[in-house]
């Protein structure tokens, strides 16, 4: 039994139903998982980077002033 599974709630009569997805809709929600999490790691290794550069920065002498000004 799949794990995913849409629930349809029909508001004319107040009827609940649950179907699983099928198994193109489970592939889509898996290529959309695997590619929110590259987009998690390419934005944590940008904030990584971002923080080295300020530190190499702050090392060099440069104010926070004047960083916030570059």
């Amino acid at each position: 039994m799949s794990e995913y599974k849409e629930i349809i709630f029909n508001i004319q009569d107040g009827t609940i139903t649950e179907r699983p997805y099928t198994a193109e809709e489970i592939a889509e929600v898996e290529i959309a998982t695997k590619k929110l999490a590259v987009e998690a790691a390419e934005m944590e290794k940008k904030a990584v980077l971002k923080k080295a550069a300020h530190q190499k920065l702050l090392d060099l002498g440069l104010t926070e002033e004047e960083i916030a000004a570059l």
